[in-house]
């Protein structure tokens, strides 16, 4: 009641404050989407891969020696000899773990770029995090299977990389971006992405180091689910899917365009712009729109053109 009172003296009740917050924090999560699911996919990505490398190391450790030497310690526990061998084992399943994520991943690039134009933004987006998720729940299910720990954290990399791993996340955030500003704005949306970017990395790294001494590698393996659940649930309800479509590149129509004012109201105004041809759309449109050879050559076309 005290505070409710605080609030009627300064000529602004609590409930009036707290539906303009709301409001506000709407703006903001609808026009910087883009900038918070950039932010915790890198967040995630640095969490995992160091994960990985470590888990693998400390797997082989214990499949080669079991539990009669400290395979966190082994400067100490371990022969030179002994070490040697693990580590050279380890570096071929962490280069090999490497491979299967990068290649599938960037292969798929190559399709995604002109694909999202027709789908959107928002599907790509999806694809990865489920990638993500699948690879590791696999991981955490080789925790608890020693024997096949090494082949499903094989099969986790392939997994994540035939879904794009983060680079097919920040091919459509990069787009999203590009059509959802003018000119005016776009090279600080993507300088506040490449902030992001680092940003993420560092909070990550620095997550990943406290659960690593507080806890165990599978707590980090959840956590890393729980990211990028909250990736999907923030993608489902705040990004446009309609951003694609042929935005005028001029400030006044965009303008016109945004969903949310600077003062939080929702309004929602459309130019009057004239649609390009669309697809007729069959069934399962996206899945048949993927793997077209059409969207290699638009990608390569918009890298090699002359700007």
């Amino acid at each position: 009641m005290k505070v409710y009172n605080t609030f009627q003296t300064m000529g602004m009740p609590l409930q009036q404050l707290v539906h303009q917050s709301r409001r506000r924090f709407y703006w903001f999560t609808w026009n910087y989407v883009a900038e918070l699911l950039f932010f915790l996919a890198k967040c995630a990505d640095a969490m995992l891969d160091p994960a990985i490398r470590l888990y693998i190391y400390k797997t082989l450790c214990i499949t080669d020696y079991g539990y009669r030497v400290n395979c966190n310690d082994p400067a100490i526990t371990l022969k030179p000899e002994q070490e040697a061998a693990i580590q050279s084992l380890a570096a071929y399943y962490i280069s090999m773990y490497k491979l299967s994520v990068n290649l599938p991943s960037a292969a798929l690039g190559l399709f995604c770029g002109a694909w999202s134009d027709k789908v959107g933004r928002k599907l790509p987006v999806l694809i990865s995090c489920f990638g993500a998720t699948m690879a590791a729940l696999l991981a955490l299910i080789s925790t608890a299977k020693a024997r096949y720990a090494i082949p499903l954290i094989m099969m986790s990399a392939l997994v994540r990389g035939m879904c794009g791993k983060s680079n097919i996340i920040s091919m459509a955030l990069c787009s999203y971006v590009t059509d959802t500003t003018d000119t005016s704005q776009r090279t600080t949306r993507m300088g506040y992405l490449l902030a992001t970017n680092y940003f993420g990395y560092f909070i990550g790294s620095t997550l990943l180091g406290s659960l690593l001494e507080l806890s165990t590698i599978p707590v980090v393996f959840c956590v890393f689910i729980g990211i990028n659940l909250i990736i999907v649930i923030v993608a489902v309800l705040y990004m446009r899917e309609d951003t694609h479509k042929n935005f005028p590149d001029n400030k006044q129509t965009l303008e016109e365009n945004k969903a949310f004012t600077k003062d939080g109201n929702f309004i929602v105004k459309k130019a009057e712009i004239q649609p390009e041809p669309v697809e007729e759309k069959t069934r399962c449109y996206e899945c048949n729109a993927l793997l077209q050879w059409k969207n290699v050559c638009d990608t390569v076309d918009v890298l090699l053109r002359q700007r």
